[in-house]
């Protein structure tokens, strides 16, 4: 299985590669342009949510995002050696309600988890010492929703 390592700075400028580099692979993967897109943002929330809460905006700091590719799959794990999270927090996160009729006060921040696990068919983290991991699959899926549609590696 093709894999490709990327190791960026702990600088938000540095997330923009991230990003990139994503949607680059994502070429190769027979996902709809929504579902990349959709793709590419949670990775950079996740990228994000590592530099302002695990690395408290350290910009010294290394952040590895390691992308496989397989036949039916998409594998992208993200690790860091910063603060980590709480695992619970993972469990819990939900799409916060919203009121379409009072826009003025939409929550500004906490739905980078949430989207993630609503884009990923598969996300685990874990920690062992200072390393920590958020390992995410999304698999290939055909319009009615079979698993059928492969990569020619």
């Amino acid at each position: 299985m093709p894999q490709l390592c990327l190791q960026i700075q702990s600088q938000l400028e540095n997330v923009a590669l991230i990003g990139t580099s994503i949607k680059g692979i994502c070429s190769l993967t027979p996902l709809s342009t929504e579902v990349v897109d959709a793709l590419q943002i949670a990775i950079v929330e996740w990228v994000n949510n590592v530099i302002e809460h695990s690395y408290i905006y350290s910009t010294v700091q290394l952040i590895i995002v390691e992308i496989t590719l397989s036949k039916n799959s998409l594998l992208i794990s993200v690790t860091d050696n910063g603060c980590g999270m709480q695992s619970y927090l993972l469990n819990t996160a939900e799409m916060p309600m919203i009121n379409p009729d009072d826009i003025a006060n939409l929550p500004e921040g906490g739905f980078g988890l949430a989207i993630i696990k609503q884009t990923m068919d598969e996300v685990v983290y874990y920690s062992t010492g200072y390393k920590h991991t958020l390992w995410m699959k999304k698999h290939f899926q055909t319009d009615n929703g079979n698993s059928s549609r492969e990569v020619v590696l």
